[in-house]
């Protein structure tokens, strides 16, 4: 959807200025702005070039647009305003060529950070009702009047209220504060000024007094020390490191409490050489598929910054068709699923054993954005900012502190740390953990959590001689060498009382292996293997993560239940904790959020 024909005739700088910006954003720590029209985002432009011209600026600025269409950044640059106005434009673009947007929902960040875009790429009467944010501003224009039939009885308007922050604002078209647009906010509960004979081309609604929908969500200004209190998380794994990451990067002083790290800073991962980000698709585009592919995404666009030895490669990984079925809802996935050219290509078995430079006796579909990580590597980078402290300690159980925040105890009944936000992400441990706090009936869904055993296979790449180019995912997988060693796995060891690396698991893997590679490679393999590495999966029925706050305990978060897909998801679920601790827009649908929700039955 490009902007109505009323928005597009009026300058961008009259919409700033009818908005009372850049002073609304003066003194604060951060301030969202919402666009339900936009288009090719000439506001947005407006908006961060005014932000970062602004010497009193706030510390951060999240512009969230709804666009049913891929945005398509226009214009050459003496169309805008000012050089710097140029210079935003061609970042957006480049990000764009970069990041091509996915369907749902994506995120791009600019100036390190400190400038966040969320764009919701669906109709918009859906994005109205999948958007979770807390929006300080408002850009709308009379599409926002045309979709009420759409959202099943719901507001439009109502939305808008739904995400408003106290004292919001809502910049319109001063020709629709007499049309239905107008009566619309206002029956929201949105002041509307009466329409005047002045020349303004722009006009803003506020938000009555007393009506706002999300105290449960949002910082209170005058609690600005809140904004940069500690956080404390319990477990040093994937989940809990990337926990710590987000926060850090937010400017968050970090508790992570593992007694793995008394042995190393890559904690339980450890002699971890090699493993996989990879994208899943499904014919009806379900939960697993939408959240691996915006959890990899989230994944190499959060840990580029890393050291050269953590840092994702971004090598592609060929998912492999099992049988003819496989095959046809494999097909019939890439075909609706409206993905970018070049994201997801299917392979034949010649075509995919030219893209792997291994032979392969199966087809199957080439992911683009498929990742090669060092998770022992990732952990310790993840950990590694002078903003995180890692303790070397076990966390028996949570209790409330006298000032309504939280201490961890240890099973001595030693304080081992305090925080008003924890995150408990100790995969398998999280359970007894919450029992001993009184705080496992807050989470059903964990009530059926289970612990599974795996290992994953280590051998030489050159007896191998099939080094794959890319991440290879079938029955088993098969990675590029990491320091000439080429990891394989996984075995799924039910009931088992601790991990081991052992014959048999070596034995399993080649044999899932020989599922798609020669038999010339097989034979070679058990010849080859010089090691291995053990740990735990934690999963719940449904195979879906557990990501959010639990009902009634104010400040407890959980992150656990990533199953074989830690390394897929724990950026995404990162992003929505910290994101929504810190209340800014999150980077996911509501729907999604309330699936991988720990109180969803």
């Amino acid at each position: 959807m490009s902007d109505s024909p009323c928005s597009l005739a009026i300058p961008t700088q009259a919409w700033l200025s009818a908005s009372g910006l850049p002073v609304g954003w003066r003194g604060r720590s951060s301030f969202t702005v919402c666009d339900t029209a936009f288009g090719a985002g000439h506001r947005f432009i407006s908006t961060w070039s005014t932000w970062r011209s602004d010497a009193n600026r706030s510390e951060r600025l999240h512009y969230v647009g709804f666009c049913p269409a891929d945005v398509n950044p226009a214009g050459d640059p003496w169309l805008f305003a000012s050089d710097d106005e140029a210079a935003c434009h061609e970042a957006l673009r480049v990000a764009q060529s970069v990041y091509a947007p996915l369907p749902g929902v994506s995120r791009l960040d600019f100036e390190g950070g400190a400038v966040t875009l969320t764009l919701f790429h669906m109709p918009l009467w859906k994005a109205l009702m999948q958007a979770e944010a807390r929006v300080d501003h408002y850009f709308v224009d009379a599409m926002l009047a045309t979709v009420g039939a759409q959202t099943g009885g719901y507001s439009p308007y109502g939305q808008l209220a739904r995400m408003a922050a106290r004292e919001a604002s809502v910049a319109l078209p001063a020709v629709d504060v007499s049309s239905d647009l107008g009566k619309g906010l206002k029956k929201a509960g949105f002041i509307v000024p009466t329409a005047s004979g002045d020349l303004a081309e722009v006009c803003v609604a506020r938000l009555r007094p007393g009506i706002f929908h999300g105290a449960h969500l949002a910082f209170p200004e005058q609690g600005r020390a809140l904004s940069v209190a500690p956080v404390m998380v319990i477990g040093g794994g994937i989940a809990g490191a990337a926990v710590a990451w987000a926060f850090a990067s937010r400017g968050r002083k970090v508790d992570i409490i593992d007694p793995a790290f008394s042995r190393s800073a890559q904690g339980v991962h450890a002699g971890h050489l090699a493993a996989a980000a990879t994208p899943v698709v499904s014919r009806d585009d379900d939960y697993r598929a939408r959240l691996t592919r915006s959890g990899v995404r989230l994944a190499w666009q959060r840990w580029q910054a890393l050291a050269a030895d953590a840092r994702p490669l971004q090598t592609g990984t060929l998912g492999l068709a099992g049988d003819a079925d496989e095959v046809d809802r494999v097909r019939a996935a890439l075909e609706g699923g409206g993905f970018p050219a070049g994201w997801a290509r299917w392979q034949t078995s010649l075509t995919a054993s030219l893209a792997a430079a291994v032979p392969l006796s199966v087809p199957g579909v080439l992911f683009a954005d498929g990742l090669l990580i060092r998770p022992g590597a990732l952990i310790a980078a993840l950990t590694s900012s002078p903003l995180v402290r890692r303790i070397s300690a076990a966390g028996h159980r949570l209790e409330r502190a006298d000032d309504g925040g939280w201490l961890l105890r240890s099973a001595g009944d030693h304080v081992l740390a305090q925080a008003a936000t924890v995150v408990v992400a100790n995969a398998a441990g999280v359970v007894p953990l919450l029992q001993r706090s009184g705080l496992l009936d807050r989470a059903p869904r964990l009530r059926q959590l289970q612990a599974i055993a795996g290992q994953v296979s280590y051998f030489d790449t050159q007896r191998t001689a099939a080094n794959p180019n890319v991440v290879i995912d079938g029955p088993g997988y098969w990675l590029p060498s990491v320091d000439g060693v080429n990891v394989a796995g996984g075995t799924y060891a039910l009931g088992a009382e601790t991990p081991a690396v052992t014959q048999a698991g070596h034995d399993d893997i080649i044999e899932k292996l020989g599922a798609f590679l020669s038999a010339e490679t097989i034979q070679r393999l058990p010849d080859a293997v010089v090691g291995g590495w053990s740990g735990w999966r934690a999963v719940v029925p449904g195979r879906l993560p557990v990501v959010g706050e639990l009902l009634g305990a104010n400040g407890v978060w959980v992150a656990c239940a990533y199953g074989s897909r830690g390394l897929s998801w724990a950026a995404l679920a990162a992003e929505i904790i910290a994101a929504s601790v810190c209340c800014e827009p999150l980077p996911l649908e509501r729907e999604l959020l309330m699936a991988i929700a720990p109180g969803k039955r």
